[in-house]
């Protein structure tokens, strides 16, 4: 029961930072802002809970089932405990999910400027909007932390987790030095579950808005290869190229080379007739 005890303390958390979210105060813009957020993850929130009793129901069958094969069949006992335990896997699973959508909710909650009082309720310090943004260096902490929780999620490989944190750090921290690789790092994400056009979007704007960035020659690469995913030879063709072009000393450029390489070899293309 401690791993139901741990999912009903996390849905507190996010209960909690949603309270806190209607209760503080915050400019105008910013509570719109922070609302988007919000529905965005109460939908996920919503989601979750359904699989929390989903789950809840059937490990209280699990266990009634292993009680009764354990008084008429005691050979069966070691096949019901492994289904148990496969149950209780799913419940650790679904727990780090709400704890971590708790956190990115604080997170939210932190920015909008809204300074509240464990409680949940507003403090009773003056209500000044020209101050109510919080300092400078809680909001570096926060952006780095959600960097941090949407990075992890994208190495278990839980892209639209991944996806959804990105997105809420560029929309909340636009100016943010992390902005950069957080907008490549969703084009990765994209990528990875072959949304190819979304990632085409990720990878240019990676190179327009920061175009100083150290992750321009891979996005450069990955847009490239996306290009040529979606069978746009031509352009695919043209970045690769620019990439050589531009960054000739890079890694990324000896992977540009490869692949045109293949790609001039490959059945079908001018460079194989002729040969």
């Amino acid at each position: 029961m401690m791993r139901l005890t741990s999912l009903r303390s996390a849905w507190g958390l996010i209960l909690i930072s949603l309270t806190s979210l209607s209760g503080g105060c915050a400019t105008g813009g910013a509570v719109k802002g922070v609302q988007a957020d919000v529905l965005r993850v109460e939908d996920q929130v919503q989601a979750l809970s359904r699989q929390v009793v989903s789950l809840d129901s059937l490990l209280r069958a699990q266990g009634g089932e292993s009680h009764r094969k354990w008084a008429d069949l005691s050979t069966d006992g070691d096949d019901v405990k492994q289904r148990v335990r496969r149950v209780e896997a799913k419940l650790d699973e679904t727990a780090r999910r709400l704890a971590d959508l708790a956190k990115g909710l604080e997170a939210v909650r932190l920015y909008s400027g809204g300074r509240v009082a464990p409680s949940g309720r507003p403090s009773s310090g003056p209500a000044d909007t020209a101050s109510a943004s919080p300092p400078r260096p809680s909001l570096i902490s926060d952006e780095q932390g959600l960097y941090d929780l949407a990075s992890e999620d994208m190495k278990a490989e839980n892209y639209p987790l991944a996806i959804s944190e990105f997105s809420q750090l560029l929309e909340n921290f636009p100016k943010s030095d992390l902005a950069d690789d957080a907008r490549y790092w969703l084009g990765e994400c994209y990528y990875n579950q072959r949304d190819f056009v979304r990632a085409i979007d990720s990878f240019q704007r990676v190179i327009t808005d920061h175009p100083n960035s150290e992750k321009v020659p891979a996005a450069l690469l990955k847009l490239g290869s996306a290009l040529l995913e979606v069978n746009d030879r031509t352009n695919g063709v043209r970045r690769l190229q620019a990439l050589i072009k531009d960054y000739p000393n890079s890694e990324e450029a000896g992977q540009a080379k490869r692949k045109l390489r293949d790609l001039r070899s490959a059945p079908g293309s001018g460079a194989s007739r002729r040969r």
